[in-house]
């Protein structure tokens, strides 16, 4: 399903590029080697990840800004899913889910950064 341009519109924070590694967990299934973003907003982040991961699953992304000890911590849900053409690779949108103050402040610093 590739929802991401249909939901172009329906966006309520802007999309700024964030090519940074992040690791992931999604159920048991801790990714080994990580993964690369692709943007990142105050809503959500794009990765593109090796495995398949359903709609709707719960997601712990773990990013860490290169050169920076902070370890920022974010549950979200996959939103939307997009094969990429020719790879057995995936792109997906996590939204956020209710972060709490400390780590929604960490996410606007790192945003902030990247206008």
């Amino acid at each position: 399903m590739d929802s991401q341009d249909k939901g172009h519109d329906k966006r309520r924070f802007p999309r700024l590029p964030f090519k940074e590694a992040v690791k992931f967990q999604f159920g048991d299934y801790n990714c080994p080697d990580g993964s690369l973003s692709r943007d990142l907003s105050r809503g959500g982040i794009c990765l593109t990840v090796n495995e398949f991961i359903p709609m709707k699953a719960q997601v712990i992304v773990y990013l860490q800004r290169q050169g920076e000890s902070r370890l920022v911590e974010l549950k979200g849900t996959v939103a939307w899913i997009k094969i990429i053409p020719e790879s057995e690779r995936y792109q997906i949108g996590i939204e956020f889910g209710e972060l709490d103050e400390s780590v929604r402040r960490e996410v606007n610093r790192i945003v902030v950064t990247l206008n």
